[in-house]
This record gives C-alpha cells, sequence and structure tokens, in this order.
C-alpha cells in the first residue's frame, strides 16, 4: 500500500524494479546543495485504479497522471513564480529524450545581456507625449539558446557534477559574465 510503489525503472538501482520514484528540485552553489521541491510521481497503473490510491490517503485532486517531466517542468515553473533565482537547469538524461520537456523548458528561457543594460528612464522630449516612468535597457538582450547555437565547439566545457551509483554524472556547459534584468531587479551573473 506504499503510494506510488510498482515495477519501473529505479534510477538508484539502474533497472526496472518495484519501487517508488520522486521528482526533485534542488537548488545548489559550488559544493551546497538543497532541495526546493518534491514530488512522488505516480504511474499510470495507480492513476488508473481510483479506489487504490483513496486506500492509500492519496488526496482527490492528486489522482491525476502527470509525467515526470512534467512535474519537473512545473517545479522549474514554482521555482521561478516563488522569485528563486538561478542560471541554469540541469536533469537527467531520460528527460533529454522527450522533446516536449525540452520545448516547454526552453520556453521558459531567459533573455540576457551582454554588456550592462544600464537601464535608465528615457528623456522626456515632448510636452505632447506622456513623460516616461518605466526603466529602459541602453543595450539588447538575447536568448540564451539563440547565444548557445552561436558559441564555437571548443567554448563547451565537460565539467563534473556530482558523483551517483553508476558513477561521476558530466554535463558540457558554456560559462560566460552576463547581466539579468526582469525590468526591476539586476544581476550580473558569471555562468549561464
Amino acid at each position: 500500500m506504499s503510494v506510488g510503489v510498482a515495477r519501473q525503472w529505479c534510477g538508484r538501482l539502474g533497472k526496472v524494479e518495484n519501487c517508488q520514484v520522486g521528482v526533485f528540485a534542488a537548488l545548489s552553489c559550488r559544493t551546497h546543495v538543497t532541495l526546493i521541491n518534491t514530488r512522488l510521481y505516480l504511474p499510470e497503473i495507480w492513476i488508473n485504479n481510483p479506489e487504490r490510491c483513496r486506500k492509500a490517503g492519496i488526496p482527490e485532486e492528486f489522482i491525476v497522471y502527470q509525467k515526470k517531466s512534467q512535474q519537473a517542468l512545473d517545479m522549474v515553473k514554482q521555482a521561478r513564480t516563488n522569485g528563486i533565482h538561478f542560471n541554469w537547469v540541469g536533469v537527467e538524461g531520460g528527460y533529454g529524450k522527450e522533446p516536449d520537456f525540452l520545448r516547454n523548458l526552453a520556453s521558459t528561457n531567459q533573455r540576457i545581456y551582454l554588456e550592462d543594460p544600464k537601464p535608465t528612464i528615457p528623456e522626456h522630449k515632448s510636452n505632447r507625449d506622456r513623460k516616461p516612468t518605466k526603466l529602459k535597457a541602453q543595450t539588447d538582450s538575447i536568448h540564451v539558446d539563440k547565444w548557445a547555437a552561436r558559441q564555437p565547439e571548443d567554448a563547451w566545457q565537460m565539467i563534473q557534477i556530482r558523483e551517483s551509483t553508476q558513477g561521476m554524472i558530466y554535463a558540457y556547459i558554456l560559462q560566460e559574465l552576463v547581466w539579468v534584468w526582469d525590468g526591476r531587479r539586476m544581476r550580473r551573473i558569471a555562468g549561464i
């Protein structure tokens, strides 16, 4: 009766096994990591048996099938809604096989400035127009994916992420000093 237990891929064991699967969002800075969101994945075999779900104590509103990738995407969106700032999103390789997940993740893509945008309120040029009150960037921004596509192959660096039960996990990254401005706050970040 443990919620979500089914024969499914178990990343810790590296094979299909009877287990529970969780989706986790963690925020990291150098060697420090903390969880910011967790979700228990409910396989379709559970969702297709609502009575089993009710007996296990699952609230009615959660007896809806949601892919792990959708849970992960919802967590990324929730983190941004909560004002949590992060420079990049890393996921395990299985998520990379889902084009919808990658497209939706890209649609939440951040715009960056390669030069200090020096936001200022534009000059009031005419007595006929309303006086400007909103800040305006003095340089152009670019989407991270467009910037990354312009980078030469040798700009990508392979870094170690962490040790796992299957060995070391690596990722290819690009690093550049950029500015991020959301129309209110500006930050300078060293990695994207």
